[in-house]
């Protein structure tokens, strides 16, 4: 049965210890209330829990009593902070509320970033993905609950502005004022949630003005198309004398002669030109499928295949393995061969003749993530610092 959206479970956040003995404090406070099993409803419960007395760690009756059964109107917060008069008297202060969804927040962020966090790119494990969605899922909801905190809190300063506009100035005296209580109103919980409030940031290498430099575009120049004087005009051919190896090609004036050091380019398309180029050996092993991407199973390569005495059989295998494969298999044998990262062919030989071509390709090491190393979660106090 999957878990409401909006919670998280407590085994994302703790060690299995912890969260059995979260299950037994949780089981034992539910007299009246049933509150979903295992999951952590909001930001008071789990203050809640890992508040809780030390003497009492196993259980506590009173430390949730005012979370579940708590009266309708209560007469002054648990916190026994010093209130505004116009500010509605719930379970905790303002400020303490704020405190609440930021260590909740805080600890679903700590185990997030345990399992990749925001900056975790594709290419790394992903050994519990569950975890990761349903951590994901749960800041998300803890910072919707903060964000919707902090909304009724905006408009609750608003209203002790004006009854504050409205209160009348107190006397001056000569004899000196005692100092004023602290009052921890919407005013000083906004204060609270913009100094400690922490978001993900990227640091960017610091540029010093010597180094900062303008690139002034280059200025354009005027493109021109030059012909050779020589060129005859009406010398076109048909498509079909392009072509090397049909029967009606006409060399040109302007092909390379036989017997050149220029590359032969030749080739009927581009699959037969990449083999020609890439790195090869022949193996008599039908199953090298299973070494493709084992180095360490594979002989020295014989050379480029284009360069091998033995191209011409090559490329007779070649056509005969496009022959009898199948068109599916064959695109996708000659994707895996256009595709980067290719180290060579092995060329499968049965009874004398090339049966299979084999693609090679050495696994990679992971390159470390650039943005996840220089990325961080800070908040003002600590830029201030």
């Amino acid at each position: 049965m999957a878990g409401p959206k909006k919670m998280i479970h407590a085994g994302f956040l703790w060690s299995d210890s912890d969260c059995a003995g979260f299950n037994a404090w949780q089981k034992k406070q539910t007299v009246k209330v049933s509150p979903v099993k295992k999951y952590i409803s909001n930001a008071e419960e789990y203050h809640r829990y890992v508040s809780r007395p030390e003497s009492k760690r196993s259980f506590s009756i009173s430390s949730l009593t005012g979370y579940f059964l708590r009266p309708a109107e209560a007469k002054q917060p648990e916190c026994s902070h010093k209130l505004h008069p116009d500010a509605p008297v719930e379970a905790f202060c303002p400020v303490c509320q704020v405190d609440h969804c930021i260590a909740f927040l805080d600890a679903i962020t700590q185990a997030w970033e345990n399992l990749g966090g925001p900056f975790r790119e594709d290419y790394e494990p992903r050994s519990t993905p569950h975890g990761y969605t349903n951590l994901k899922l749960a800041w998300r909801a803890a910072r919707l609950e903060l964000w919707n905190l902090v909304a009724n809190l905006e408009k609750q300063a608003i209203i002790e502005n004006r009854l504050d506009s409205y209160a009348s100035p107190a006397e001056h005296s000569d004899e000196p004022d005692d100092p004023l209580p602290t009052i921890y109103d919407a005013h000083a919980a906004l204060a609270r949630y913009r100094m400690t409030y922490k978001y993900p940031v990227v640091d960017v290498p610091h540029q010093t003005e010597q180094e900062f430099h303008t690139p002034h575009p280059s200025p354009k120049q005027k493109k021109e198309v030059h012909f050779d004087k020589d060129l005859k005009n009406g010398s076109t051919r048909k498509n079909e004398s392009f072509d090397r190896k049909h029967p009606r090609y006409i060399r040109g004036q302007h092909a390379v002669k036989p017997g050149s050091e220029f590359e032969n380019t030749a080739c009927t398309d581009d699959t037969e030109f990449l083999l020609s180029q890439t790195k090869m050996f022949f193996t008599e092993d039908l199953g090298f499928h299973d070494y493709a991407e084992k180095p360490e199973h594979w002989p020295e390569f014989e050379g480029i295949a284009g360069c091998h005495p033995r191209w011409e059989e090559i490329l007779q295998g070649r056509k005969t393995f496009t022959t009898w494969r199948s068109h599916r298999k064959y695109i996708r044998w000659a994707q895996n061969l256009k595709a980067s990262g290719t180290d060579g062919v092995a060329i499968v030989m049965y009874g004398g003749k090339i049966v299979d071509f084999v693609v090679l390709r050495a696994p990679k090491e992971k390159e470390q993530n650039v943005v996840k190393r220089r990325a961080s979660w800070v908040s003002l106090s600590d830029s201030q610092s």
